[in-house]
Protein backbone atom coordinates (compact mmCIF):
# COMPACT_ATOMS: atom_id res chain seq x y z
CA UNK A 1 0.00 0.00 0.00
CA UNK A 2 1.46 3.16 -0.85
CA UNK A 3 1.21 6.32 0.64
CA UNK A 4 2.08 5.32 4.36
CA UNK A 5 -1.27 5.09 5.53
CA UNK A 6 -2.71 2.28 7.21
CA UNK A 7 -5.35 0.01 6.32
CA UNK A 8 -8.83 0.60 8.02
CA UNK A 9 -10.10 -2.63 9.55
CA UNK A 10 -13.57 -3.10 10.37
CA UNK A 11 -14.15 -4.63 13.19
CA UNK A 12 -18.79 -4.67 13.06
CA UNK A 13 -20.38 -4.64 9.80
CA UNK A 14 -22.71 -1.68 9.88
CA UNK A 15 -24.83 -2.28 6.65
CA UNK A 16 -25.15 0.62 4.36
CA UNK A 17 -29.16 1.58 4.71
CA UNK A 18 -31.74 1.32 1.89
CA UNK A 19 -31.65 3.68 -0.08
CA UNK A 20 -35.41 4.04 0.02
CA UNK A 21 -34.91 4.83 3.87
CA UNK A 22 -36.06 7.61 4.30
CA UNK A 23 -33.41 10.14 6.29
CA UNK A 24 -35.58 12.14 8.40
CA UNK A 25 -38.77 10.16 8.44
CA UNK A 26 -40.97 12.81 10.43
CA UNK A 27 -40.23 16.23 8.85
CA UNK A 28 -41.78 17.51 11.85
CA UNK A 29 -39.28 16.37 14.49
CA UNK A 30 -36.56 17.01 11.78
CA UNK A 31 -34.50 14.13 13.72
CA UNK A 32 -32.36 11.89 11.45
CA UNK A 33 -33.76 8.36 11.29
CA UNK A 34 -32.16 5.00 13.38
CA UNK A 35 -30.26 3.26 10.55
CA UNK A 36 -29.19 6.01 8.88
CA UNK A 37 -28.15 7.68 12.35
CA UNK A 38 -26.27 4.23 12.92
CA UNK A 39 -24.41 4.74 9.25
CA UNK A 40 -23.59 8.30 9.92
CA UNK A 41 -21.92 7.91 13.87
CA UNK A 42 -20.13 4.63 12.34
CA UNK A 43 -18.74 6.29 9.43
CA UNK A 44 -17.87 9.50 12.09
CA UNK A 45 -16.08 7.07 14.02
CA UNK A 46 -13.83 5.01 11.39
CA UNK A 47 -12.95 9.42 10.34
CA UNK A 48 -11.67 9.51 13.65
CA UNK A 49 -14.50 11.09 15.40
CA UNK A 50 -15.28 10.92 18.86
CA UNK A 51 -18.77 10.36 20.24
CA UNK A 52 -20.00 11.43 23.84
CA UNK A 53 -22.71 10.86 25.26
CA UNK A 54 -24.56 14.34 25.83
CA UNK A 55 -27.21 14.35 28.80
CA UNK A 56 -29.43 17.33 28.93
CA UNK A 57 -28.38 18.98 25.66
CA UNK A 58 -30.41 21.04 23.87
CA UNK A 59 -30.50 22.50 20.35
CA UNK A 60 -32.45 25.49 18.51
CA UNK A 61 -34.88 25.03 15.80
CA UNK A 62 -35.67 27.47 13.19
CA UNK A 63 -39.89 27.04 13.10
CA UNK A 64 -41.00 26.01 9.48
CA UNK A 65 -43.94 29.16 9.82
CA UNK A 66 -41.17 31.52 8.27
CA UNK A 67 -38.88 34.90 9.24
CA UNK A 68 -40.14 36.44 12.66
CA UNK A 69 -41.62 33.17 14.06
CA UNK A 70 -39.64 32.14 17.79
CA UNK A 71 -36.99 29.80 17.16
CA UNK A 72 -37.83 26.55 19.53
CA UNK A 73 -35.33 25.31 21.89
CA UNK A 74 -35.44 21.56 21.55
CA UNK A 75 -34.24 18.83 24.04
CA UNK A 76 -31.73 16.48 21.87
CA UNK A 77 -32.91 13.11 23.94
CA UNK A 78 -36.43 12.75 23.15
CA UNK A 79 -37.67 16.11 20.71
CA UNK A 80 -39.51 17.89 23.31
CA UNK A 81 -39.90 21.51 22.98
CA UNK A 82 -38.55 23.09 26.17
CA UNK A 83 -38.99 26.69 25.28
CA UNK A 84 -38.88 29.41 22.41
CA UNK A 85 -36.73 32.30 21.72
CA UNK A 86 -37.87 35.39 20.28
CA UNK A 87 -35.31 37.37 17.82
CA UNK A 88 -34.28 40.95 18.77
CA UNK A 89 -36.21 43.44 16.15
CA UNK A 90 -39.31 41.37 15.41
CA UNK A 91 -40.95 42.72 12.19
CA UNK A 92 -43.15 45.29 13.00
CA UNK A 93 -40.11 47.16 15.22
CA UNK A 94 -38.92 50.17 13.18
CA UNK A 95 -34.78 51.03 13.56
CA UNK A 96 -34.17 54.09 15.34
CA UNK A 97 -31.50 55.84 13.70
CA UNK A 98 -29.55 58.40 16.06
CA UNK A 99 -29.11 61.88 15.93
CA UNK A 100 -25.59 62.79 17.12
CA UNK A 101 -24.21 65.88 18.31
CA UNK A 102 -20.24 66.40 19.13
CA UNK A 103 -18.42 63.40 20.75
CA UNK A 104 -19.25 61.54 22.75
CA UNK A 105 -22.55 60.14 22.00
CA UNK A 106 -24.31 58.61 25.14
CA UNK A 107 -27.73 56.72 25.55
CA UNK A 108 -29.62 55.09 28.15
CA UNK A 109 -31.71 52.09 26.34
CA UNK A 110 -35.30 52.44 27.19
CA UNK A 111 -35.76 48.81 26.39
CA UNK A 112 -34.55 45.64 25.70
CA UNK A 113 -32.36 45.95 21.73
CA UNK A 114 -29.30 46.17 19.84
CA UNK A 115 -27.48 49.27 18.92
CA UNK A 116 -25.31 49.29 16.13
CA UNK A 117 -22.53 51.91 15.60
CA UNK A 118 -20.76 52.37 12.32
CA UNK A 119 -17.36 53.37 13.50
CA UNK A 120 -15.75 54.95 17.10
CA UNK A 121 -14.78 53.57 20.12
CA UNK A 122 -17.75 51.61 21.98
CA UNK A 123 -18.39 51.16 25.17
CA UNK A 124 -21.08 49.04 27.78
CA UNK A 125 -22.53 50.38 31.38
CA UNK A 126 -24.09 47.97 33.07
CA UNK A 127 -24.45 47.94 37.02
CA UNK A 128 -21.90 50.50 37.62
CA UNK A 129 -19.64 48.24 35.27
CA UNK A 130 -18.16 49.73 31.90
CA UNK A 131 -16.45 47.69 29.51
CA UNK A 132 -15.13 48.73 25.89
CA UNK A 133 -17.54 46.69 23.23
CA UNK A 134 -15.71 47.71 20.02
CA UNK A 135 -12.72 50.02 19.10
CA UNK A 136 -13.97 50.56 15.35
CA UNK A 137 -17.52 49.88 15.94
CA UNK A 138 -19.71 47.41 17.19
CA UNK A 139 -23.19 45.76 17.78
CA UNK A 140 -24.09 45.78 20.79
CA UNK A 141 -27.35 44.02 23.02
CA UNK A 142 -28.65 45.57 25.23
CA UNK A 143 -30.98 45.30 28.20
CA UNK A 144 -33.11 48.40 29.87
CA UNK A 145 -31.43 50.52 31.95
CA UNK A 146 -27.68 49.99 30.10
CA UNK A 147 -26.11 53.13 28.93
CA UNK A 148 -23.68 53.06 25.19
CA UNK A 149 -21.07 55.40 24.26
CA UNK A 150 -19.59 55.87 21.15
CA UNK A 151 -16.60 58.09 21.08
CA UNK A 152 -14.66 59.27 17.87
CA UNK A 153 -12.44 61.95 16.32
CA UNK A 154 -12.51 61.95 12.73
CA UNK A 155 -15.73 60.99 10.72
CA UNK A 156 -19.27 60.92 12.54
CA UNK A 157 -20.45 57.46 12.89
CA UNK A 158 -23.85 55.76 12.42
CA UNK A 159 -25.51 54.69 15.02
CA UNK A 160 -28.74 52.43 15.08
CA UNK A 161 -31.14 51.20 17.59
CA UNK A 162 -32.89 47.87 16.86
CA UNK A 163 -35.53 47.83 19.48
CA UNK A 164 -36.55 43.80 20.59
CA UNK A 165 -39.92 42.47 19.56
CA UNK A 166 -40.48 40.44 22.20
CA UNK A 167 -42.13 42.56 25.37
CA UNK A 168 -40.59 43.01 28.00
Amino acid sequence: MSGGGSPVVLTSYQPFPKLDAPIVPDPQSGLCGPVWERFFMRLWILAGGQVTAQANGAVINQTPSGSGAPLQVVNVNNGKVLGTLNLANQPGETPVPQTLGSSPFTATASGDGFWIASSGKVSLTRDSITQVVGLTGACVPLAKGDTLKVEWTVAVPTVVYYPSGAAG
